[in-house]
């Protein structure tokens, strides 16, 4: 009598048997065992058949990585980026069908867990999901928020994976080639280009750069957060600032945002801090501000930006910031008196005397507190 089964007590027998092969520990067994389970699992039916055959899928594969011998669980993340590729019937490289959005929401599991991936090349990983986000980009099928998304995720799963001392300065090195020529578009004010697809099978499509620069950012700040306290600031910024000064205003949240996550993590342990890196770094961060600030469309969000990274900057920095940006913030009132609205000329003012308040309250000056208190007050009635 021939017995049917559902597609998920095929996906348990694929396991079982790939238990057995695990327990041999040979790793072109167990790649093979692997592929199997995974073509098993990203079926059509399977997918759509319950709303949580996903979650299921992931619970089972990250178990199995579980018990794979230690030197030998990096191959399921390989087994998964193979399944995201182009296949034989398709040379679309685009994440658009529901076996290979379950592949990498099986990835995304892996990579966001404990478990040691021993022997997995991190920057070769890295470099394959930067180039499936930016192939994603330039196809936008349905999916492609979510699946963005989850390449996101994959990548700030894999910096949580350090094997060596620099890794996170790589991977961020990584991240910043892919960056860096979107920073510089939108400098240029071109709407369009493909820096990241250069050289893939010589494409010619576009995607938007400012979404490509903001999922860059995006990166950037989960990598940093993951482990921002290894590399120095102006390891990681050098060379980044115009991405602060552009007139996209969601990238420059998306830049703070960024920025004040290294900062607030930056930890050099007992190592003395380096004075003259520190003020080059205020010198080269210090310009965009004062450029953004004395643009003529700047808004509320713009202010606030900057506000929160002044902040930032003099928590960390102390009185070497005090002394980079009072005369600065003096010469942008100056230079902007004339041509400012009267909102604009507010914010400013704003950002002066809460600068200076909060000078006032970290260094313990009564007397400039009270000057500020009356200045402030002047304000007010006019």
């Amino acid at each position: 009598m021939q017995v049917d089964y559902t597609e998920q007590e095929n996906s348990v027998i694929a396991l079982k048997n790939l238990r057995q092969v695990c327990e041999m520990n040979n790793a072109s067994l167990i790649r093979i065992g692997l592929d199997c389970l995974m073509d098993k699992l990203a079926t059509l039916d399977s997918c759509n058949a319950t709303n949580d055959y996903p979650s299921w899928a992931v619970e089972l594969v990250t178990l199995l990585t579980a018990w794979l011998p230690i030197q030998h669980r990096y191959l399921t993340v390989l087994a998964c980026l193979e399944d995201l590729g182009p296949t034989r019937s398709s040379l679309d490289k685009s994440i658009s069908t529901p076996q290979k959005e379950l592949v990498l929401t099986i990835l995304e599991g892996i990579l966001t867990r404990g478990e040691s991936l021993i022997g997995l090349n991190v920057i070769d990983v890295l470099n394959t999901l930067i180039e499936r986000i930016a192939v994603q980009l330039t196809t936008r099928p349905n999916t492609t928020t979510d699946v963005v998304q989850k390449l996101v995720n994959c990548i700030v799963g894999l910096a949580g994976h350090i094997y060596y001392t620099d890794q996170i300065m790589d991977i961020c090195s990584a991240v910043l080639d892919w960056s860096m020529p979107l920073f510089q578009a939108l400098q240029s004010n071109s709407g369009k280009l493909t820096p990241a697809l250069e050289g893939l099978d010589g494409t010619d499509e576009v995607f938007d750069v400012k979404i490509a620069a903001l999922w860059s950012l995006r990166i950037l700040r989960g990598v940093l957060s993951q482990g921002g306290g290894m590399v120095g600031l102006e390891e990681v910024w050098t060379g980044t600032e115009g991405a602060l000064a552009t007139s996209v205003g969601e990238v420059r949240m998306a830049y703070v945002d960024a920025l004040v996550t290294h900062i607030q993590c930056e930890d050099l342990g007992e190592e003395e801090p380096n004075a003259q890196l520190n003020a080059r770094f205020l010198a080269m961060i210090n310009v965009p501000i004062y450029k953004v600030l004395k643009r003529g469309d700047s808004g509320p969000s713009d202010y606030w930006a900057i506000w929160v990274l002044l902040m930032a900057l003099l928590h960390k920095f102390g009185a070497m910031q005090v002394v980079k940006v009072l005369p600065m913030l003096w010469h942008v009132l100056d230079v902007t008196a004339k041509t400012a609205t009267r909102e604009q000329v507010a914010c400013l003012e704003g950002l002066f005397i809460g600068f200076l308040s909060v000078v006032a309250e970290i260094f313990k000056v009564p007397t400039l507190n009270d000057i500020v208190f009356k200045v402030s007050d002047l304000m007010c009635i006019r």
